[in-house]
């Protein structure tokens, strides 16, 4: 698969992957505190999410804190707030 050594790549350069999906596993990005290393972050589609084939790559994965009966948003709103939480 493509992505797949891409993301092999981004690893052989020391990137951290990190995976922008909900898993029995993923971490709230809220309670992290992310270290200087470079990062790359895999977000997945608005139907369907990250692959499990792609989320056994990264390294980890996260997810934002959701309330109430809604667990998902707007990917790129998803995306705007991980990076968000990433840099600050």
């Amino acid at each position: 698969m493509y992505l797949i050594s891409e993301i092999d790549a981004l690893k052989n350069e020391d990137f951290e992957v990190i995976g922008l999906e909900y898993t029995s596993e993923s971490k709230d990005i809220t309670k992290l505190e992310f270290t200087q290393k470079a990062k790359a972050l895999i977000c997945g589609n608005e139907a369907f999410g990250i692959s499990q084939e792609l989320i056994r790559e990264c390294d980890y994965c996260v997810h934002l804190p959701m309330y109430g009966k809604n667990t998902s948003m707007n990917v790129v709103m998803a995306t705007s707030i991980a990076l968000w939480e990433m840099i600050h």
